[in-house]
């Protein structure tokens, strides 16, 4: 492309970060990775560097891990004591500055970096949209007016929201979702025989994770001595989540911690009297593929294992009767597919085991979550458009 024609991704979260990365890896087959730069709002952009995506954004972590929705003035508040108005203020004055080098905007996530790319940009722009659905939580009308203002197309999340959107005068399009993209999905099994049922405990990557994490294991426990041909249990670790916060909650749990010295893979294993958990950095896609039943208490992460078919369980982590805004937004988004239960271990484990005994139920639950995520190639077709995009701004 020529000079100052770069494709600007703007995102707001870990997630959505990682869904943008997913549609650059297919966008460069058409495009140079130099012509594509990577704009965070929230976090330092972890998935942009590991997928060697430059980031061209003043970054920062925020408590709130931009999460302002659930307990929103608080959240609010501990990210405003950490600088997020001075970051703001920076990442408005980088964006200026870059609109003489940029030629179309892609924003993926909410309406927030629609509003960011298309005021501060003034480019064309395409909006992956991963946070809201017809489902559960419509976009609102003044949502709608922004996307008629800024977006020349808006690829929502599930087809009855494509059908809402145009049905207001905006061009949408359902192409599938990107996040099922680019699993990174292999062969190994981490020693685990193809006849040994494979449960997956999934602790996320926000800061709750180390709190949860004690009652995920507990679970496993329950689990473990109900069923009877023993379960193999494995459990990706996302970037964010450090090993020695983890052996402290493990700990609790009272589970023993052991390194194995890999950097990715099986980099610990957790042991408590006969059961083993294999805790592994690098190979999520192999982790909710090998599993028979997700134990989860992840966002994206929840909604790709549903995505495969795989029914998942969790909890709000705040213990509270009534729902978070975080998981009750979940659970409207992959509907049935995901079980909700207290958080009790007891609980979650009850739970897990009734769906693998009714499969009249696990069924049900494979294909309703993989009608509303649909299938692979979502990226690929994303990026297309945004190709095609790109040549007529180009011309």
């Amino acid at each position: 492309m020529k000079p100052g024609n770069k494709i600007l991704f703007i995102s707001n979260g870990y997630g959505e970060d990682t869904i943008a990365t997913s549609v650059i890896q297919e966008l460069r087959k058409n495009i140079s990775n130099d012509d594509i730069i990577a704009f965070p709002l929230v976090g330092e952009g972890k998935a942009y560097k590991n997928g060697n995506v430059s980031i061209v954004a003043p970054v920062k972590n925020m408590p709130s891990g931009g999460l302002i929705p659930g307990g929103w003035i608080k959240n609010l508040w501990k990210d405003f004591s950490s600088g997020l108005g001075r970051l703001m203020f920076e990442q408005i004055g980088a964006l200026r500055k870059l609109k003489k080098n940029i030629s179309m905007v892609v924003a993926v996530g909410d309406t927030f970096p629609v509003i960011i790319g298309g005021v501060f940009t003034g480019k064309p722009l395409l909006f992956i949209g991963t946070a809201k659905s017809d489902y559960f939580y419509p976009y609102s009308a003044a949502e709608r007016k922004v996307f008629r203002k800024y977006c020349r197309m808006v690829f929502p999340r599930d087809e009855i929201t494509a059908e809402s959107l145009r049905k207001a005068g905006i061009s949408a399009k359902w192409v599938g979702n990107a996040m099922m993209d680019n699993l990174g999905i292999t062969d190994e099994r981490f020693g685990i025989p193809e006849d040994v049922m494979v449960i997956t405990l999934l602790p996320g990557s926000r800061d709750f994770a180390y709190a949860d994490f004690p009652i995920l294991l507990d679970a496993a426990v329950f689990i473990d001595k109900s069923l009877e041909k023993k379960p193999a249990f494995i459990a990706p670790l996302a970037d964010a989540i450090e090993l020695d916060e983890l052996e402290k909650c493990a700990g609790r749990a009272g589970f023993e911690l052991n390194r194995t010295g890999r950097s990715d893979g099986v980099v610990a294993k957790l042991n408590k009297k006969d059961i083993e958990i294999q805790l592994l950095r690098g190979r999520f896609g192999n982790t909710i593929d090998m599993a028979k039943i997700v134990i989860g208490q992840a966002g994206t992460g929840n909604e790709q294992a549903v995505g495969l078919g795989k029914p998942v369980v969790s909890f709000d982590s705040a213990g509270s009767e009534k729902l978070g805004w975080y998981r009750l937004r979940q659970k409207g988004l992959l509907g049935d597919s995901l079980a909700i239960t207290r958080r009790d271990a007891q609980d979650v484990a009850i739970e897990a085991l009734d769906i693998l005994n009714n499969h009249e139920k696990y069924n049900k639950m494979a294909q309703i979550g993989i009608e509303r995520l649909g299938p692979p190639g979502g990226a690929g077709r994303m990026a297309e458009a945004i190709y095609e995009m790109a040549k007529s701004i180009n011309v």
